[in-house]
């Protein structure tokens, strides 16, 4: 399926519970979102589980480059907050994707 989001079209799929925690899968270059198919059957029962090809690759339109690590940032909220909205919780989902691991500083 394709939405655009961030100002192109992202292929993508969710999977899993209609509520719940996110898990998003991103493939490598060179991959696309089948690359998760083996492992979407254990994380489903438990996860909303999102994967998409990232701009440039796959499924997704290729717009001209270079691309940056906001563009990936902006991809991927974009996709979460779509699906989220109608729920109230794109601000939380947005919030989740922007925090580096280790939390805010």
């Amino acid at each position: 399926m394709k939405v655009k989001v961030n100002g192109i079209a992202i292929n993508y799929r969710i999977d899993g519970v209609d509520v719940g925690d996110w898990v998003t899968l991103v493939p490598g270059v060179g991959n696309d979102i089948t690359f998760w198919d083996a492992l979407v059957p254990v994380l489903e029962k438990d996860f909303r589980v999102l994967r998409y090809d990232p701009r440039g690759q796959a499924g997704s339109v290729i717009p001209p480059g270079p691309y940056s690590l906001d563009d990936a940032v902006g991809d991927v909220t974009g996709l979460v907050s779509l699906d989220l909205a109608s729920n109230g919780e794109e601000a939380s989902a947005t919030a989740r994707v922007r925090i580096p691991l280790g939390g805010a500083q």
